[in-house]
């Protein structure tokens, strides 16, 4: 069901699937000792006294599941988002009962424990800003390199799909001294809208569409 559903209906069917699994085991453990004659009321009974002792034991287990419930049901984040949980990025894979699980890059999966996910940072909600800062030399014409850079800008913007809005120009951001000597230095900002996912597609596209403009003029 979840592949037909959207990011959060692909979460709710992932911890359903988590819960149902867990009381699938349950169930079929109870209902085969039943079937083989084994006295499962006392067994029961016997698992009352054995869980109060296990109690104290279980707090995180128990602030996992609450944790969980509430990642799903507050949509804090979804299967599919790009998220920063506890300084780390990646692409939620999975939301559990006790855990989540998150893609991060050249394929390795962090688990996080419901109860241990603090800060959430959603990158997946709004798009995303990629921000370029080219540092040219001071004598060059700034009236002239802004000229050049409103005019190709839009050009190579046309060449991505993934670019939602831009490549633009933000405007002299910063004057530097040269750390090799003699001239300074002029910072230009140059900027990119597109969505989290595609952000570093988009960010060797515009480097190096830039590059090449400079080395044509």
């Amino acid at each position: 069901m979840g592949g037909f559903l959207s990011g959060h209906g692909e979460t709710i069917c992932s911890l359903l699937y988590s819960c149902i699994r867990y009381l699938a085991v349950i169930g079929g453990l109870y209902f085969s000792l039943d079937y083989l004659g084994f006295p499962t009321s006392t067994i029961v009974a016997s698992l009352g006294i054995v869980s109060l002792a296990l109690s104290l034991g279980a707090k995180d287990l128990l602030s996992d599941i609450l944790a969980g419930i509430a990642i799903v049901f507050e949509g804090s984040f979804h299967v599919g988002d790009i998220v920063e949980i506890n300084g780390v990025q990646g692409q939620v894979k999975e939301i559990g009962v006790r855990s989540a699980q998150i893609s991060l890059p050249y394929g390795n999966v962090m688990v996080i424990n419901n109860h241990s996910i603090g800060t959430i940072k959603n990158l997946s909600r709004e798009p995303s800003r990629f921000s370029l800062e080219l540092a040219v030399p001071a004598n060059l014409s700034l009236t002239e390199l802004e000229a050049m850079l409103e005019k190709e800008l839009p050009e190579i913007g046309k060449g991505c799909s993934d670019i939602l809005y831009g490549p633009y120009y933000r405007g002299l951001m910063e004057l530097r001294r040269s750390t090799f000597g003699g001239q300074g230095l002029m910072v230009l900002g140059i900027a990119a809208i597109c969505e989290q996912k595609d952000i570093k597609r988009v960010q060797r596209y515009v480097n190096r569409e830039i590059h090449l403009l400079f080395e044509r003029k």
